[in-house]
């Protein structure tokens, strides 16, 4: 009888992108610290000696304090680090994150899992204390212990920073295998948007129509601080539309995305005029403008010359952000947002598969550093069998048409349906978008409680422009603590 094989565990931080055949680590438990109302990730790493491992279980025990106040349950949620291959990049990427269940791990390979703990807004803070225990079948389990301090404040229930992510309703039909506008299709929208909320992620649309009696469901939810009319020409439909939607409340969180990225004059023309449209409609429903470049004809003050009086949120790619114009705009009382695609790449913060965890988190922290005030993707789900992307789990290069290397462009999440689960699975990337997003309500406490010169000091650790900021790792996150301690001191 062959030898059994053995295997190592170690922990790492949720912002290392962990692969599998990176040498092992030598982490016996992990530290973490986390707001109420916040959650806060980790991963275990399951490795396997010289024999492949059946049947690995990972459990993690309820997290207690010596009180007996406690965390357990549906409030710690596993997953499985999926990879995918890049060919251009002649190695696999973590990214996927599909529900754990038990599996086998090769030999001689990593296998990450995803640890969620969300605290909840009334936990009691302090130190809760647990186990993780990893066992694979013919081996002797293997434990490890994890630290959680729950600081004394709380995330806002309501996000400081509004966001816009796009989904492709058709894309979720057609990977799922339903009909459009069925039943199962309804459910999937309402299940793809809700992981997006769930991630501090607003779809630009709802699942169900503005006008809808369910509508009330998604609008009066405090998380949802954003959402997408649809332009229409029609000046008197959207004054009626308006209307409604200041009686019952909403108005503040609707915006017009009414034309992509300008360039040309007929682009511009054709953007006046739906703006006027709109503001005639009502004052108050607000444009969003997407740009990324000058005119391609002469404008008198550029772009932003030609924006004036017809955006109310601005938004450029981060590129093409411009500090000193945009401040001038929100003291005025316009919203600056900005946003990523398939450009820019490195040395820019960005959402590739490809680039390391800490750069999509980096990309909050710049956000914050410049006093931004929202972030727009253009898509979660663009999966186009048209642009050569048959299957996302298998090809994450989304944009063949403008970069064949550019991978996970417009691609949050993965459909379920392949590995055997019904709804939408994360990504690596989702999750530090949302942990990004929580550093942004650390950032914005801190500057109610000490001002924006106790912001630009921290961010500034991190962030020295739009191209540059630290990759470390550990100075990201102990910034984050360091503000973690000052906002929990004090407190009740």
């Amino acid at each position: 009888m062959p030898a059994l094989a053995e295997f190592q565990i170690w922990f790492q931080n949720s912002t290392v992108k962990v692969f599998q055949d990176d040498p092992p680590g030598d982490t016996t438990g992990v530290r973490l610290s986390a707001a109420r109302n916040e959650t806060e990730s980790f991963q275990v790493v399951v490795r396997a000696g010289t024999e492949a491992l059946r049947n690995v279980t990972v459990q993690v025990s309820d997290l207690v304090q010596e009180t007996g106040a406690r965390l357990g349950g549906d409030r710690v949620t596993l997953f499985r680090v999926a990879y995918v291959n890049l060919p251009a990049r002649g190695r696999n990427y973590p990214d996927a994150l599909p529900p754990f269940a038990p599996c086998a791990v090769p030999a001689a390979q990593n296998q990450p899992v995803w640890i969620d703990v969300a605290v909840p807004v009334e936990a009691a803070p302090g130190i809760y204390r647990g186990t993780v225990t990893v066992q694979a079948e013919g081996q002797p389990a293997r434990t490890g212990t994890v630290e959680l301090t729950v600081w004394r404040f709380a995330l806002p229930e309501t996000p400081h920073s509004r966001t816009a992510f796009g989904l492709n309703e058709e894309a979720i039909a057609a990977f799922h295998g339903v009909p459009p506008g069925s039943a199962a299709h309804q459910a999937l929208k309402r299940d793809y948007y809700e992981m997006l909320v769930a991630h501090r992620a607003m779809p630009y649309s709802l699942p169900v129509p503005v006008e809808s009696a369910e509508a009330a469901r998604y609008l009066n939810d405090p998380r949802v601080t954003a959402f997408c009319i649809p332009y229409v020409d029609d000046e008197a439909a959207l004054r009626k539309l308006a209307a409604y939607l200041r009686e019952k409340g909403w108005l503040k969180k609707a915006y017009l995305y009414v034309l992509d990225e300008p360039i040309t004059q007929e682009h511009y023309d054709l953007l006046r005029a739906r703006a006027a449209r709109v503001h005639a409609a009502d004052p108050e429903l607000k444009v969003v403008v997407p740009y990324f470049r000058e005119p391609a004809f002469a404008a008198e003050g550029g772009a932003h010359g030609a924006l004036t009086g017809v955006c109310d949120i601005w938004c450029p790619k981060v590129s093409f952000f411009r500090e000193d114009v945009l401040a001038a705009r929100q003291q005025l009382g316009e919203e600056v947002w900005w946003y990523v695609c398939w450009e820019p790449g490195a040395p820019y913060a960005n959402l590739y598969v490809d680039m390391a965890g800490v750069d999509h988190r980096a990309l909050f922290w710049q956000q914050a550093h410049y006093r931004v005030q929202g972030f727009l993707y253009w898509g979660a789900t663009h999966w186009n069998p048209q642009a050569g992307t048959a299957d996302p789990w298998t090809d994450m290069a989304t944009v063949k048409d403008l970069s064949p290397t550019v991978y996970g462009d417009g691609s949050l999440l993965y459909p379920g349906a392949k590995v055997g689960y019904a709804g939408p699975v994360a990504s690596i990337r989702l999750k530090l978008i949302r942990a990004g997003l929580e550093d942004v309500e650390y950032l914005r406490l801190l500057e109610e409680r000490e001002g924006w010169g106790a912001v630009r000091a921290v961010t500034g650790r991190v962030v020295q422009g739009l191209d540059a900021y630290s990759r470390d790792v550990s100075l990201l996150l102990a910034q984050r603590e360091a503000v973690g301690q000052r906002l929990s001191a004090g407190q009740p």
